[in-house]
């Protein structure tokens, strides 16, 4: 009789990794992260710059911002007085920020404010904008305190506690692969798919729970920088079998 031939399939997992000084680091204060467009990772810290390249960290001079993926020139939004925390492009290639004092987005003029109703008799994004993104929709997004607001080609979308989202004192929000979006927290890390709310707390996942930043290669491994390192969770294809063999070597490691 005939064999047949069976496939085996592979489903992502997410692994973890912190680096430090001992990896290579200047410093274990990591202030940003970012990605250039040569695929590597470059961490800014208290005490210089470092890159990761061939799976290893090493010193370097600080990169030309115009090799940064997303950089936006200072130059581009030096009009604003509020204190700017975060920007990004629309589609159309217009900056947005994030900004003490509310949403803005570039126009004619200068800056004007970006007026956000959910259609219950709020406005969002007046004060206090943590942190905004394009996802690769080219879908917008932003965070505060009461929550995260996306963009979409139907309108604006809502998400509060109700909705699923784990917590909301956020830092930053840095788009990911295939539409997802991230968003720093000041107790964690979390992801959203457009579907499921992942929440990634603790030294199992961080090198520290204060996300100050987030950067997201073309793998979609997601890097972030804290005051303890930079940390990394690392979609990783996986067998069935492999993937019960990590968690018992996890149980193992924090039981």
């Amino acid at each position: 009789a005939e064999v047949s031939h069976v496939k085996i399939g592979r489903f992502p997992q997410e692994v973890a990794t912190r680096y430090t000084t001992g990896d290579g680091l200047p410093s274990n204060n990591v202030r940003a992260v970012h990605l250039s467009t040569d695929g590597a990772v470059w961490a800014d810290t208290d005490k210089g710059w470092a890159v990761f390249r061939s799976n290893a960290w090493s010193p370097a001079d600080a990169p030309k911002a115009k090799t940064l993926v997303g950089h936006v020139a200072p130059d581009r939004y030096a009009s604003i007085k509020d204190g700017v925390r975060q920007v990004a492009l629309t589609r159309d290639g217009r900056v947005v920020a994030a900004t003490n004092g509310g949403l803005l987005i570039q126009s004619a003029s200068g800056f004007a404010p970006l007026v956000v109703e959910d259609g219950l008799g709020r406005r969002w994004g007046t004060s206090d904008v943590r942190g905004i993104t394009v996802d690769t929709k080219g879908q917008l997004w932003f965070a505060t305190l009461a929550g995260a607001a996306c963009q979409t080609d139907k309108g604006w979308r809502f998400y509060t506690g109700h909705e699923g989202l784990p917590y909301n004192d956020f830092t930053m929000a840095a788009a990911g692969g295939e539409g997802a979006v991230w968003f720093g927290t000041h107790k964690g890390a979390i992801r959203y798919d457009g579907k499921t709310w992942e929440y990634r707390q603790g030294l199992r996942w961080l090198a520290d729970d204060d996300v100050r930043d987030i950067v997201v290669d073309a793998d979609g491994n997601a890097w972030f920088a804290t005051k303890n390192g930079v940390g990394v969770i690392r979609r990783v294809p996986m067998t069935l079998t492999k993937k019960a063999k990590w968690y018992e070597d996890e149980i193992d490691r924090y039981h």
